[in-house]
């Protein structure tokens, strides 16, 4: 993938050549009067296009036209944003979708693009039209015999601000998206625990700043990892932790710690889930591929943080040495837990994972992950579900998801609610009852995180499209890198403060 950015005036003194598969896309909205004075080339052959076509800039309306022989590209489109009082991030994003629908895109090779003034003077704006677009160039075809892939690897974009825009920081979170999608778009006998590990040790190779470990079924039980144990003793393919490590400031810094659920498939184990939608269960390792998808995106933008990933990887399957219904576990923290249903897996393996980053004294904690229907029927595909011990922290990352459009929705952790998981055997059992699930599974997970401050990030509704093959989204990347973005600038200007 090629990105650059470049100024308007740049688009008047480019030499036709073969333009075949070159296209340019110019958005405007219906106060900005199309902007056609701007345009290079034929602007009356363009009026006299819009006249005919009755184009006003209205949203999602759109011209397609083929350049002539003073433009730089074969193909344009005139696009509609609509009227400026209602536009927005979920408008942007809709008005792209709807025009990558729009056949002629699947084929152009270099897309051109024109960024309004209105969209580069609005921080989000600007941050969302970028990466929804690039989004689009993005095909998963690793297991077709005849590639479907999208012909669209470069993009240039022209603004009358090009230091508003870096083309590094977009293609860093491109290419860490586009793992995170790969990792969760596998097939289940593809994407296996080690995969994680495997994946980590090429991050290591192509990134000196990072460096990966694993810990494999022994060396987790000699460590009384036993609720982490437990959910793969099902299955033939063996647990593996995989830890990644970002040294991008002096040691002595405390890391952010990342811990991704990465079930590469989730039966329900004993409580068997039902056939329907089963194949969707592939998508039960987002939070493993996020994590991952992250540590790609900063270790290329050499953020000076330090950060810690964990991929907690295991298969969740039914069989004679599976753990049962009722089964008492205990955790590597001595605390022990009831299973109620063995469908209620993913808190298990981060409880252990939760335990075993303690070792890092983590400035802060976030754990990302599948969790819950729950979270689905709560907020749906729009919004993350988050709880949390830390009000600044989540805080932190709301405002993060506010600037990239990648929301989320804090929920409450109220004590009440944690009576739904008092077990009359144990410390605790693994799912609450007549309780909301995706609340109770925090409430679970808050048992583990007392010495951190913590924020849980379910993502069952936002990770992918269910009923949809291909379907994954590669959020939450770029919230939790534009929240180690903001971090390191708010640990810097903290320390300039210091020296001045």
């Amino acid at each position: 993938m090629n990105i650059s950015f470049q100024s308007v005036a740049t688009l008047y003194v480019h030499n036709r050549s073969d333009h075949a598969k070159e296209g340019l896309l110019w958005p405007t909205t219906e106060e900005s009067n199309l902007a056609l004075n701007d345009f290079p080339g034929n602007t009356e052959l363009l009026l006299n296009i819009c006249q005919a076509q009755g184009f006003t800039g209205a949203q999602k309306s759109h011209v397609q036209f083929q350049g002539c022989a003073n433009m730089l590209f074969h193909t344009g489109i005139l696009c509609g944003l609509g009227n400026m009082q209602t536009l927005s991030a979920h408008t942007l994003k809709t008005v792209i979708r709807k025009l990558f629908e729009n056949d002629v895109l699947q084929s152009i090779a270099h897309l051109h693009v024109f960024i309004p003034p209105e969209i580069a003077a609005n921080q989000t704006w600007r941050f969302v039209f970028i990466t929804e677009l690039l989004s689009h160039s993005y095909t998963f075809t690793r297991y077709k015999r005849q590639s479907t892939a999208s012909a669209l690897t470069e993009f240039t974009f022209y603004t009358t601000h090009p230091e508003l825009f870096d083309a590094q920081s977009y293609l860093a979170l491109h290419d860490g998206q586009t793992l995170c999608r790969d990792l969760c778009n596998m097939a289940p006998n593809d994407c296996i625990p080690t995969t994680f590990y495997d994946t980590a040790q090429d991050l290591a190779t192509r990134y000196p700043n990072i460096n990966a470990t694993a810990l494999n079924e022994t060396q987790m039980r000699a460590l009384g990892m036993g609720a982490y144990v437990a959910v793969g003793c099902g299955s033939e393919r063996e647990s593996i932790m995989t830890i990644v490590e970002y040294r991008g400031a002096e040691y002595t810094q405390k890391p952010v710690v990342l811990v991704g659920k990465g079930v590469t498939f989730d039966t329900g184990g004993i409580s068997l889930k039902g056939a329907y939608g089963m194949e969707n269960m592939r998508y039960d390792m987002c939070g493993a591929a996020v994590v991952l998808g992250v540590m790609e995106t900063i270790a290329a933008l050499q953020l000076p943080i330090n950060v810690v990933g964990v991929a907690a990887g295991v298969e969740n399957m039914p069989d004679g040495k599976a753990y049962r219904p009722g089964d008492i576990l205990t955790s590597m923290s001595g605390q022990t837990i009831e299973v109620i249903s063995t469908d209620a897996e993913g808190r298990l393996v981060l409880c252990d994972a939760l335990t075993y980053i303690g070792r890092y004294n983590p400035e802060y904690v976030i754990d990302i992950a599948t969790l819950t229907g729950a979270a689905i029927t709560s907020l749906g595909s729009v919004a993350t579900f988050a709880v949390g011990n830390h009000p600044p922290l989540l805080n932190a990352l709301e405002q993060a998801g506010l600037a990239t459009d990648d929301k989320l929705w804090p929920m409450p952790l109220w004590p009440e609610y944690h009576r739904a998981i008092d077990s009359p055997f144990a410390d605790m059992q693994n799912s609450g009852q007549n309780s909301p699930g995706a609340i109770t599974a925090g409430c679970f997970l808050a048992k583990f995180t007392d010495a951190y401050r913590w924020v849980h990030l379910d993502i069952a509704g936002t990770a992918f499209t269910y009923g949809k093959g291909n379907s994954a989204t590669g959020r939450t990347v770029p919230m939790l890198v534009e929240f180690l973005r903001v971090l390191t600038q708010k640990k810097r200007n903290k320390k300039d403060k210091k020296q001045s």
